[in-house]
């Protein structure tokens, strides 16, 4: 959190994967910047799908529920667009680092990842509905399908394979 209020100003796009990557581990004030982050567009694409997403992760704080209210709106039916990698680590803990964001489209409320071990061996299918996991276990590959409020699914993300990375 404290390498992502440093970069903001210098570089909010960098800001984002560390915003990101604290929200992930349960910073709740992380969550609300990123989400402010998509809002206005800065460092990242404009997206309030993406605002929305961070926001409710953030809904403990009372300012992420009057954005939340703000940019409230319907469920947009139809595919949503399939997500896009942007970050993947494996960090020296052991475990690994997954954050994607989403291109303009129908609105996913939640994401099925698919989680391969270290020989390829396909492990349990994880969901989140924010655009990141975070696993105490080594990945050696993932892909992440986009899930609409009406059932419908996006086609998976392109299979992307893991790297160590620094913490």
């Amino acid at each position: 959190m404290t390498q992502a209020l440093d970069l903001e100003s210098r570089d909010p796009g960098r800001a984002a994967i560390s915003y990101a990557r604290a929200a992930l581990r349960g910073s709740a004030r992380a969550a609300y910047y990123l989400g402010q982050l998509h809002e206005t567009g800065s460092g990242v694409a404009p997206n309030p799908d993406m605002a929305r997403l961070w926001y409710a992760a953030a809904a403990d704080l009372p300012r992420a529920q009057q954005r939340l209210q703000a940019l409230a709106t319907a469920d947009a039916p139809g595919i949503p667009a399939p997500p896009v990698p942007v970050f993947q680590a494996r960090p020296g803990n052991g475990g690994s680092e997954m954050i994607w964001r989403l291109p303009e489209g129908a609105a996913p409320v939640r994401f099925r990842v698919e989680i391969f071990g270290p020989v390829d061996q396909p492990l349990p299918v994880q969901e989140t509905t924010v655009p990141g996991l975070i696993l105490p276990f080594p990945v050696s590959a993932w892909r992440v399908t986009a899930l609409g409020a009406d059932g419908s699914e996006s086609v998976p993300s392109a299979l992307v394979r893991m790297i160590p990375a620094e913490e």
